[in-house]
């Protein structure tokens, strides 16, 4: 990338972006290519070959970008050491479904995030190219689990029939004295984390079941202890409300 003959170097957000993008998707291409191997229904098969695809394409982008400015690609995972694609089947399809569909919406975040971190054209451009992608792919996500009747949506707040002003600094915390109701952003927050945990303890009881490393074993155990407990949480409070937890 030049401008008027300087070469213009990343800077740390940039190569932070670019580094963890190369892990996460390196990641993703183990995982997808096991739920591949297993997966039955057609249109699953289908969205999970539209993700897999989506991350080897930003794995050979990603690999140019750092190539070409001279700097180390990382040692990202891979299908040889990583995975054994002969192990018998974890996960149904409609976890894997759930699964795309979660890591999509983190995804959205992610390269947000990347654009507002990149100063460069080609980056900047490259990560807007990325959402753009995983906006589609959350998309058909979507449709997908609708139209199969397996989306859990939110819960539902009563229709507002009048405007109601914050007069305590307060407000925010509720820890002592009378129990203020949930405000919606906070409902659909809570809900958001219980999901994205609820598929975490899913993940992590497959991996516990599987590892063969006694203490790699023990970090999946804690983590589902650790996601099983802000799972009860998360719950508990819009169960407090009178809110359905699923």
């Amino acid at each position: 990338m030049e401008d008027k003959g300087r070469k213009i170097r990343f800077t740390a957000g940039e190569t932070a972006q670019l580094w963890a993008q190369y892990m996460n998707d390196s990641a993703s291409i183990c995982f997808l290519t096991y739920f591949l191997e297993k997966a039955e229904d057609s249109e699953i098969i289908s969205i999970i070959e539209n993700t897999l695809q989506l991350s080897k394409s930003h794995i050979q982008k990603l690999t140019a970008i750092l190539t070409e400015e001279k700097n180390v690609v990382p040692n990202g995972f891979s299908i040889k050491e990583d995975v054994d694609l002969t192990a018998p089947r974890l996960y149904s399809d409609s976890y894997v479904l759930n699964y795309i569909h979660q890591m999509a919406k983190i995804g959205l975040t992610l390269y947000a995030g990347s654009v507002t971190s990149s100063v460069r054209q080609d980056i900047t451009a490259y990560y807007i190219q990325c959402v753009t992608e995983t906006m589609e792919l959350y998309q058909k996500a979507k449709d997908l689990l609708l139209s199969k009747g397996l989306f859990i949506r939110s819960p539902s707040l009563p229709n507002l029939e009048k405007v109601e002003y914050v007069r305590k600094q307060g407000f925010i915390l509720d820890v002592l004295g009378e129990k203020r109701p949930l405000i919606a952003a906070e409902v659909d927050n809570l809900f958001a984390n219980l999901q994205r945990n609820a598929i975490g303890v899913a993940t992590l009881t497959g991996f516990s079941q599987v590892a063969q490393n006694k203490e790699v074993k023990q970090f999946f155990i804690k983590g589902l202890e650790i996601g099983n407990k802000h799972v009860k949480l998360f719950g508990g409070k819009l169960e407090e409300s009178k809110l359905p937890v699923q």
